[in-house]
């Protein structure tokens, strides 16, 4: 299981504690975190930086969007051949310890499927 887990930031320092606890949840079922940023200030990226310094922080140099920003970091990812896999983590999305390795295993679970996704939010309102 060799996950690559793609996430995009732009000056997010209202939800930057939020990203750190939902990535405290979810990290050890990674193979590999790359973090694509569109520009941020100095202050903002070096907080990047810090916290995750064990993953590739692309620096973009402008701000691309979801598009650029993220064929930058598919790019990265299809770079390395033990990448089997590769997941889109907005830096809000809560997932899970175990949700990683539970959509790993249910994308490889049958050869006609191509991708898959998480739960986000059920019928009733609540947030999983």
């Amino acid at each position: 299981m060799n996950i690559a887990a793609i996430t995009i930031t732009y000056n997010d320092e209202f939800k930057f504690k939020e990203w750190c606890d939902h990535y405290e949840k979810y990290k050890e079922e990674l193979y590999l975190h790359i973090i694509i940023d569109n520009n941020s200030t100095d202050d903002y990226l070096k907080k990047v930086k810090s916290y995750f310094n064990n993953s590739i922080i692309i620096e973009m140099g402008f701000n691309g969007g979801c598009t650029a920003s993220y064929n930058a970091g598919l790019k990265c990812a299809l770079a390395d051949l033990d990448v089997d896999s590769i997941a889109l983590i907005g830096n809000d999305m809560m997932i899970e310890k175990g949700g990683m390795t539970n959509l790993y295993n249910f994308l490889f679970s049958n050869n006609k499927f191509g991708m898959v996704e998480p739960l986000i939010l059920n019928s009733n309102g609540t947030i999983n």
